[in-house]
């Protein structure tokens, strides 16, 4: 049998049932996505949040930088140490994410200051959550499940789309995105029709689409 996927909005239903924990542990909304994900991609937020601290001199670190800069990925964590992995988030400027097997972008609510993301190769089918990320310029989607850009019409700072081998059918959410300058939309189901449409109202915006430049 797989392993029950616990979601963010199920915290409220089951919080009060939790036995197995220590009584150094709670079930926050931080404990319940990291729990939930995969070593894979706990590591790559862990490398993310050290090369981020590693900048920084040593006679310089604050006492929680020196405590998460100690996490190892197999470590029991308890509730402090999550909860200073998720803050030292919200630092993060860049992050490749690409084939850690995230499902949902719900954690993309911590990374207020990011600015290039990948998630390319991961069994995603939304981009819900991406909304929130006002200062993202590069996106990185290549090789998911999405079927729409919708989403992005709210990245007001996005200036490079990369959405090959997606689903997609339709830009036309994107042409409110004043700071877009490319997309590449290679292998999807987006027509010569649909880039022309397109580029009427952004004519100066790159499309890639088989590998033409248009």
């Amino acid at each position: 049998m797989g392993r029950t996927r616990i979601s963010i909005n199920d915290y409220t239903l089951f919080k009060d049932e939790i036995s197995f924990l220590s009584d150094k542990t709670t079930m926050t909304k931080e404990r319940i996505l990291w729990e939930n994900s995969n070593p894979k991609f706990r590591g790559v937020l862990l490398i993310a949040i050290k090369k981020h601290i590693k900048k920084i001199k040593s006679e310089s670190l604050s006492k929680n930088q020196k405590v998460v800069k100690e996490i190892k990925l197999n470590d029991k964590l308890e509730d402090k140490e999550i909860n200073l992995i998720f803050q030292f988030l919200k630092e993060i400027e860049t992050i490749d994410l690409r084939d850690t097997a995230i499902e949902s972008l719900e954690i993309l609510a911590f990374f207020e200051k990011i600015e290039v993301l990948s998630i390319s190769e991961n069994p995603i089918i939304t981009l819900d959550g991406i909304e929130s990320l006002k200062k993202l310029r590069k996106l990185f989607c290549i090789n998911t499940e999405i079927e729409t850009v919708e989403n992005l019409k709210n990245c007001k700072n996005l200036q490079e789309l990369y959405c090959a081998k997606n689903q997609i059918k339709s830009l036309e959410s994107l042409s409110k995105n004043e700071k877009l300058i490319l997309i590449n939309c290679r292998k999807t189901l987006i027509t010569k029709k649909e880039v022309g449409k397109f580029l009427k109202s952004k004519p100066n915006c790159n499309v890639i689409r088989k590998g033409f430049l248009f």
